[in-house]
């Protein structure tokens, strides 16, 4: 049975997860119905946004990718949930996580929220909580009191108005695990009339955040919406430090005389390498070390790794170029039972704005570092670099090519890059990368 928490200013309204009255699902059939039947375009200026008796379109999309990118999660929060489709996908794709279910208006999440959950397992229904109440401090010491840090951050459409904007992300920074914790929002590109939508919310975030949130721009739903999906969270090592410098130091001691280090640590090191290359696909990078080194290439250990990472390129390749020059439907179900979902994708050079270009195409200069191909990581960042305007985003592009050149020793095009990163800042950039470039001038 799941708990129901009330922030201070609602009265309890009981409930429970596995049976509801059946006057109480009368009236919700019927306030669904009434509500839905008047909302058939846009938005309504008759219709309050804050409404969760509608399905909201961006919901369905976010529930799609949510199943699509299922991730080891134990405590989910889907913030403003209605319908709370996205919350029940992480909750059914996880079958230890714990779903928080929060709604502004307690009466959606009796009569709407547990209706849906009562269709669940009773395995996957014991698993949920409740909470209502307006975002803000109130708001996150409840849940922090109760749930601690959260894996993942769940809203659709809650970007709505740029108000919004400033008590969401001070949420995010106070419930987001640090270690591993991410925020999935779905919302349209721009809101007509209301401000926010996610172009706005990730240009907030790249000029107020920059140095505590990451944010990307993670899928596009093309159709008459023009809806996308955004990741952001706090920043994370594994993406701000490639390339791994580990890798670096074990070819190192590869590299020195058995005087300098034993073969016992060269062991250690050579076994540290071919666990990372085995798990992140390096099939650049193990070719390369195979030629220093005289190994002998394992064949079939190098035709999975280029076969794995010819069909992430595709798809990498698919989010920046589109297919035909043009977007594509593709029909698609998924079924909890009561969700049948017709969704599109579209290409980002005709779709996209720059910061999602720029995003799509770090991504592929991101993967083609992390299988150690320098020559075209170093093409993609420099491609981006064309198109990013913030000095904070262009300093991290920067940065991250000035870990390149430590990384195979490139002198001459350590102190170019680091050059250029100094001249972005005398433009502006924030206490955190001047740290950083700090360090690499020692270097």
């Amino acid at each position: 049975m799941g708990s129901t928490y009330w922030t201070e200013g609602y009265p309890p309204v009981p409930f429970d997860t596995t049976s509801v009255a059946a006057t109480d699902m009368a009236v919700a059939e019927d306030l669904k119905v009434d509500v839905v039947s008047s909302i058939t375009g846009d938005f309504d200026s008759n219709v309050d946004l804050k409404s969760g008796f509608r399905v909201w379109e961006c919901s369905i999309d976010l529930a799609r990718y949510v199943h699509e990118h299922p991730a080891p999660v134990t405590k989910v929060l889907e913030l403003g949930c209605g319908h709370a489709l996205p919350g029940i996908a992480a909750l059914l794709d996880s079958p230890t996580c714990t779903a928080y279910l929060h709604d502004l208006d307690p009466s959606v999440l009796q009569l709407i929220t547990s209706q849906n959950v009562s269709r669940l397992p009773a395995s996957a229904a014991q698993r949920t909580r409740y909470v209502t109440g307006a975002w803000g401090e109130g708001l996150t010491r409840l849940l922090k009191g109760d749930a601690g840090l959260f894996d993942l951050i769940l809203s659709s459409e809650g970007i709505y108005k740029q108000t919004s904007f400033e008590p969401l992300l001070a949420m995010l920074i106070d419930l987001l695990d640090p270690e591993n914790g991410v925020a999935l929002f779905a919302g349209k590109r721009l809101y007509f009339g209301c401000g926010g939508g996610t172009a706005p919310f990730m240009s907030f975030v790249e000029d107020h955040y920059s140095d505590t949130l990451t944010c990307r721009s993670v899928a596009l739903f093309e159709d008459a919406r023009n809806m996308d999906a955004i990741s952001a969270g706090l920043p994370e090592e594994d993406t701000k430090t490639l390339p791994n410098m580990k890798h670096a130091q074990d070819r190192f001691i590869l590299q020195c005389e058995d005087d300098v280090y034993s073969r016992q640590e060269k062991d250690a090191a050579k076994e540290e390498l071919m666990k990372a290359i085995r798990e992140q696909s390096q099939s650049v990078w193990y070719k390369e070390l195979c030629e220093e080194f005289g190994w002998t290439p394992d064949q079939k250990l190098v035709a999975e790794m280029e076969t794995k990472n010819e069909e992430e390129l595709k798809k990498l390749e698919l989010s920046i170029e589109g297919w035909a020059g043009s977007s594509r439907q593709i029909d698609h179900l998924i079924d909890y039972g009561w969700i049948n979902v017709r969704y599109f994708f579209a290409d980002a050079q005709e779709n996209l704005g720059d910061i999602e270009q720029r995003d799509a195409i770090l991504n592929k200069g991101e993967f083609y570092l992390r299988i150690g191909d320098r020559e075209k990581a170093v093409e993609a960042f420099e491609e981006a670099l064309k198109i990013t305007v913030g000095v904070g985003a262009r300093l991290d592009n920067i940065l991250t090519q000035i870990r390149m050149n430590i990384f195979w020793n490139d002198i001459q095009g350590c102190k170019k890059n680091i050059d250029r990163a100094h001249s972005e800042l005398s433009k502006g950039g924030d206490w955190e990368r001047r740290n950083k470039l700090k360090v690499y001038d020692g270097l």
